[in-house]
């Protein structure tokens, strides 16, 4: 069944986790069920939640995230690392939080798809890893950082489009991570990050992200993109199919 929202995963703990399987594709039906997945960061899963990850399909998991964000805190549980046997995880960061010229550019505009342009021309050599990474795996992939919406939000925007999926289809993905990560804030026990909105700025700030995403995606041809920062053939191939049905 197509739908213009990515379904909620139910592992275990999972934060902000979806698989977007079921979009629609411009060229009609939608995408494949059990490929790529999207979360927040993985350390609230449990044992168990990371078993039905498994059991989902998952093969390669991809941390955006910068090494200074890692790690596990007092909410987070304790895993036995056999629960994560079967799992590549790769920490591939798309940005350098070390450069004062990104910080200057891009830092005021981090939590919007306002800084994607210009995270992307930033680190060509970091997203190449990404989509290398991604393009070759074996099975499933989970793409994540740490709250699972903005350097998330631009790599899966990247796939998707390639695979044909609307802009304003990835606009409602972007929008329903936004939503999901703010109820998050007004409920989670760990130190915040970013604070928690009301109705009526989460809709204001919605509504500025959605203008700048599509802004962003709708003029941008993801394969040249792709082939500009070393991408193969082959691999924009593989990427393009990724999500595609049996």
């Amino acid at each position: 069944m197509t739908s213009t929202l990515a379904t909620p995963v139910t592992w275990e703990g999972a934060f902000n986790a979806v698989d977007l399987g079921g979009l629609p594709i411009v060229s009609g039906g939608a995408t494949a069920f059990g490929r790529l997945y999207r979360s927040g960061r993985p350390e609230f899963l449990t044992d168990e939640g990371w078993r039905q990850a498994i059991s989902g399909g998952v093969r390669l998991v991809v941390d955006l995230r910068n090494p200074s964000e890692i790690g596990r805190e007092a909410a987070h549980p304790v895993i036995d690392e056999s629960a994560l046997a079967g799992i590549i995880r790769v920490n591939l960061p798309t940005e350098d939080p070390d450069d004062p010229e990104f910080r200057r550019v891009c830092g005021p505009l981090l939590d919007s798809p306002a800084s994607y342009a210009d995270n992307l021309a930033f680190s060509p050599e970091k997203f190449a890893a990404v989509f290398h990474a991604i393009a070759g795996a074996d099975g499933a992939v989970l793409v994540h950082c740490s709250a699972g919406r903005d350097r998330t939000g631009l790599v899966t925007a990247l796939v998707l489009r390639l695979a044909g999926v609307p802009v304003e289809a990835i606009a409602d993905d972007y929008e329903a991570a936004v939503r999901r990560v703010n109820a998050h804030l007004w409920t989670t026990p760990e130190p915040r990050r970013e604070e928690a909105h009301s109705d009526e700025t989460l809709l204001s700030r919605i509504r500025d992200r959605r203008d700048a995403l599509v802004e962003w995606l709708e003029p941008l041809d993801v394969g040249d993109y792709l082939a500009s920062i070393g991408i193969s053939r082959a691999e924009i191939a593989r990427l393009s199919q990724l999500l595609a049905a049996p």
